[in-house]
């Protein structure tokens, strides 16, 4: 009864990590170093999409990244137009809802002073007395709603013409103010489409990812587990082990170690990625931007998709598992996580390649469930070598034990 017990302890610890890293989707959040400023350069490593109507050489472009507090994007207007950009008439859409977005000049209590033309008899110069609305939400009482975001607006010359170089603008939409308005969680967003019907027929597309130790709570820990070991209950000492082992890589290895393992994902990811022509990553955001026949399509490797839960909860079960000792669990730990980080390269690739063949449609197709058969089947293969063979091969009863034959 106490293995059958032990193995279904084993299951849920295994399968309960992984479960929420896919089911969770990508989350779509990273640790954003954009400043809405004015000044464009933290944008140089991000690709652009290109935004245009019918003559691709007269292409405006765009780009959409999702921060930790809020979304953030920048457009930059093409040199051969003889007008200002626009903005104030726009199309956010959100998990399939679509939301009206405008961008108009305000005072300094946050009113809106002219919505007519917004930079009409603005001098060259930065600009950012300028709010950002999300209108017609259901549930609200007045057209335009402050989504509190920030705005710069560069107009390069007040006197456009074809020859003159074309406005630039970044701004931001506050995630708390978002979700205050239409319900939505950060971590619930799963894509946001926003469309720019003055700047190109075509839209830009984003796809969707702790606390401190708490030292009572890790002293009262250790002294458990010193308890349980000088009482030889191994099975209390290897759930009770593995649990605050996993809490622990949660709290306190997590924060450490989940950038550097986005962006090495994503670093690997894009190199097979541009090997194929299939997309390109920028590391230092953790995203891989995958092309196809709509424009370009942001896929944020985010903490769920980092496999950092993964890896943790196999450490955290490999750390307790008394059939090997200290060398082969070392092994093991180093042979897994590397299985564990190369296999989720090849899903992220995999998801990649799909939406780069058939579009942003085939996304939750192509993470949620393909994805995840991909994912699930290299976890069960690896805790079946691992843990279920290893304690099958070197159990005893009584006299009798299993032998690996050579």
């Amino acid at each position: 009864m106490k293995k059958i017990v032990y193995i279904f302890v084993l299951i849920i610890l295994v399968t309960f990590p992984v479960t929420i890293s896919e089911a969770s989707n990508t989350s779509l959040s990273v640790s954003t170093k954009i400043r809405v400023d004015g000044y464009y350069s933290d944008w140089g490593s991000i690709t652009h999409t290109k935004l245009y109507f019918n003559d691709e050489s007269l292409s405006n472009y765009g780009a959409m990244l999702i921060g930790d507090d809020a979304i953030y994007v920048h457009y930059r207007m093409n040199d051969s137009t003889d007008y200002h950009m626009r903005v104030d008439y726009m199309e956010l859409t959100i998990n399939g809802t679509l939301y009206k977005f405008e961008i108009w000049p305000i005072d300094s209590s946050g009113n809106i002073v002219d919505s007519q033309v917004p930079v009409q008899g603005r001098t060259t110069g930065i600009h950012t007395d300028f709010g950002v609305f999300l209108c017609s939400v259901p549930g609200t009482s007045q057209y335009r709603n402050d989504v509190n975001g920030k705005v710069a607006w560069t107009i390069y010359d007040s006197e456009r013409t074809t020859t003159s170089k074309g406005d630039e603008i970044e701004f931001s939409i506050s995630l708390a103010q978002l979700e205050e308005l239409i319900g939505i969680e950060s971590s619930e967003i799963k894509s946001i489409q926003l469309y720019n019907p003055h700047l190109g027929s075509n839209r830009m597309v984003t796809v969707g990812s702790s606390s401190g130790p708490y030292i009572l709570v890790l002293l009262v820990w250790i002294y458990l587990l010193t308890v349980l070991k000088r009482a030889k209950l191994d099975f209390w000492h290897f759930i009770v082990g593995s649990i605050g082992m996993f809490i622990f890589c949660m709290t306190v290895v997590s924060p450490v170690l989940t950038t550097p393992l986005q962006n090495a994902v994503a670093a690997a990811a894009g190199v097979i990625g541009e090997r194929l022509h299939l997309f390109e990553a920028c590391m230092e955001y953790g995203t891989l931007f995958v092309s196809n026949e709509a424009g370009v399509i942001g896929m944020h490797i985010d903490y769920e998709c980092s496999g950092m839960i993964e890896m943790g909860a196999y450490i955290s079960l490999l750390t307790f598992f008394t059939v090997y000792s200290k060398q082969e669990k070392t092994a093991l730990m180093i042979f897994g996580c590397i299985g564990i980080f190369c296999a989720n390269v090849f899903r992220i690739c995999l998801i990649g390649g799909m939406i780069h063949v058939w579009g942003s449609d085939i996304y939750f197709v192509a993470h949620t469930i393909i994805g995840r058969l991909v994912f699930y089947g290299f976890s069960i293969l690896l805790y079946f070598y691992v843990f279920t063979k290893g304690q099958i091969q070197r159990q005893r009863i009584g006299k009798f034990r299993y032998e690996v034959v050579e």
